[in-house]
């Protein structure tokens, strides 16, 4: 399986471009969609949006913003127009908003009880902590109930390699972005703690040659991806790398 990421900035435009890369690129399976909380169209709107055009989708669901109870109601209300497929991440700290203590692990549990068909997808980052730590907590989510893992995106098929191994029993998406510009590059190397290797190329190029070595290694271990392609032309990337 392979997901596309799309950021809900206009819910028509979602819409029309969800279709139109699903209709146009066989390989792709459903649309992931990230919560921003700056944009004023959140994750949960833009699914409920492209389930009423029966597009399977996942929105990100972040789970210290509402309360528990909370949660259950707004993912409930999703369950009932066909959602199947949920990402829960904690989210990152916002001092300008009420914070809950709802963690992936907890909502994950509690939304298996309730929903016993939804899929339950938490992340997993190959940056933030070191190795072990990143791992303890990921079986901490998978104790819960989780049914998979969606990674933050990978620049180096040979640390793609150890967490698949690490991960090899349950379904695992690899992230993959590409990275074009300085600005993105200290981006990612600053707010996601990314170590890139030293061969690293800004060009589009390298990227696409990047994500193919990327999906093939998912493929070898017969796991998924997901394309995240936030400042690059969607229809050219995915032509490139599908091709």
């Amino acid at each position: 399986m392979i997901y596309l990421e799309l950021v809900p900035r206009n819910l028509e435009q979602l819409c029309t471009d969800s279709k139109l890369y699903l209709d146009s690129f066989s390989d792709l399976t459903g649309i992931n969609i990230p919560d921003i909380k700056r944009l004023p169209i959140r994750s949960t709107k833009a699914a409920n949006a492209l389930l009423e055009h029966q597009m399977t989708v996942i929105p990100h669901i972040r789970t210290q913003d509402a309360a528990l109870d909370d949660h259950l109601s707004m993912i409930s209300r999703l369950y009932q127009h066909g959602l199947r497929h949920v990402l829960l991440i904690s989210g990152d700290p916002d001092d300008t908003t009420m914070s809950y203590d709802v963690t992936p692990p907890i909502l994950t549990k509690h939304l298996k009880q309730s929903f016993s068909d939804l899929i339950i997808y938490c992340g997993i980052d190959p940056y933030r902590q070191s190795f072990d730590e990143e791992c303890r907590y990921t079986y901490e989510k998978l104790a819960a109930g989780a049914d998979g893992l969606f990674s933050q995106p990978f620049f180096d098929v040979s640390l793609l390699e150890t967490f698949l191994k690490s991960f090899s029993s349950t379904q695992f998406f690899c992230g993959i972005s590409p990275v074009t510009s300085q600005r993105s590059l200290e981006y990612w190397q600053t707010i996601n703690r990314v170590c890139f290797p030293q061969s690293f190329d800004l060009s589009l190029a390298y990227n696409v040659s990047l994500a193919k070595d990327l999906l093939a290694c998912s493929q070898h271990y017969n796991q998924h991806a997901y394309l995240m392609p936030i400042r690059t032309p969607v229809k050219e990337y995915l032509k490139s790398v599908f091709t």
